[in-house]
């Protein structure tokens, strides 16, 4: 190997062979764009998933009337890229840090309008209605296996769907997907949000 290396060397020049993995090739920062993605789609399930646990408390909470705080929806910044006394996020707009999986690989810019896509992605897979469902009797919430209702815009109109403690992800998805025409990256991403919600709800429920 060290022999066919010094042939290239001498063949094409030091400056010319470089051996390893060049970084700007389109190649490597496709693969860190899909990072980033599931990155920020990870970040946007969890988001959800602290947004029904507080509803749930809220809904079956006898000793206080008040709202759960907020979630907030923001992009993640490193530790190590925080600035100290803050969350390092602008109070007026929200700023993309460098990637953390290659730093100046992908500009903040690029990287920001990546997150931006995944979070209006997933908000358009539809909103969860945890009110209706959530406040039901305990006697009714232990027979029912409804969990919640999933709203699904396609072909300009809305279509309400009511999701089972028994639906499986991967075979809803896959059924919702062939209905109302949707690409298999809006198949995958159906799929991870049943996956997740419908593991929370059955969590939650079991933990009452």
């Amino acid at each position: 190997l060290n022999c066919i290396r010094s042939l290239l060397a001498s063949i094409m020049g030091d400056d010319v062979y470089r051996p390893g993995l060049d970084m700007n090739h389109g190649f490597v920062k496709e693969i860190i764009k899909n990072q980033i993605d599931r990155h920020e789609y990870h970040l946007a399930m969890e988001e959800r998933k602290m947004e029904y646990k507080n509803e749930v408390k809220s809904s079956f909470s006898r000793e206080s009337d008040r709202p759960p705080a907020p979630i907030p929806s923001h992009i993640y910044i490193p530790p190590h890229r925080r600035l100290s006394g803050g969350n390092g996020i602008n109070g007026r707009k929200r700023i993309a840090p460098s990637s953390p999986v290659a730093p100046g690989m992908i500009s903040d810019i690029e990287e920001l309008r990546i997150r931006e896509k995944v979070r209006s992605q997933v908000k358009a897979l539809g909103d969860i209605d945890v009110t209706a469902l959530g406040r039901a009797p305990s006697s009714e919430r232990t027979s029912s296996k409804a969990l919640f209702n999933l709203n699904i815009a396609a072909n300009g109109e809305n279509h309400e769907i009511v999701v089972l403690s028994t639906d499986n992800p991967a075979r809803l998805s896959k059924t919702l997907s062939r209905k109302y025409g949707l690409s298999e990256e809006e198949c995958r991403l159906l799929r991870e949000t049943l996956e997740h919600e419908i593991e929370t709800r059955v969590n939650a429920q079991s933990s009452m």
